[in-house]
């Protein structure tokens, strides 16, 4: 169970570091774009460092980027319900953190449940800049 946290939160913490680039910030977050410019514009982005300027102004954030953060929440949450089975069975000996554990995943795509697949493939696609 521990595990299955720290994955949600490295999960959530890429999510937000996504996010903190200026080219996806535009396309992928319009709606924290403003406010990832606004309170965490001098903040570089890796090691959380997001995530954390994100959070020490979480009560000033816009209705529209709180309600962003919330969708991704969910989004995370379904990747890792659909893959819970996949880490522990390929990846229950790997140190979390660093993009290990979607590196674990994405070298065993392969033999991933048809679930996590799907969710991996939906979650490349969200990802992907738009052109």
């Amino acid at each position: 169970m521990k595990l299955f946290k720290i994955f949600i939160f490295a999960a959530l913490l890429f999510s937000w570091e996504l996010f903190s680039l200026p080219a996806l910030a535009a396309e992928s977050s319009k709606a924290c774009a403003e406010d990832i410019k606004k309170f965490c514009g001098d903040v570089k982005p890796g090691k959380g460092q997001m995530h954390h300027c994100m959070a020490q102004h979480e009560s000033e954030l816009s209705p529209a980027c709180k309600a962003e953060k919330q969708e991704m929440k969910a989004k995370a949450e379904k990747f890792h319900a659909a893959c819970k089975g996949d880490v522990d069975k390929f990846c229950k000996d790997m140190k979390p953190g660093g993009g290990r554990m979607l590196s674990c995943l994405k070298r065993n795509q392969a033999d991933l449940s048809d679930t996590c697949r799907e969710q991996m493939q939906q979650a490349k696609a969200a990802h992907k800049p738009r052109k």
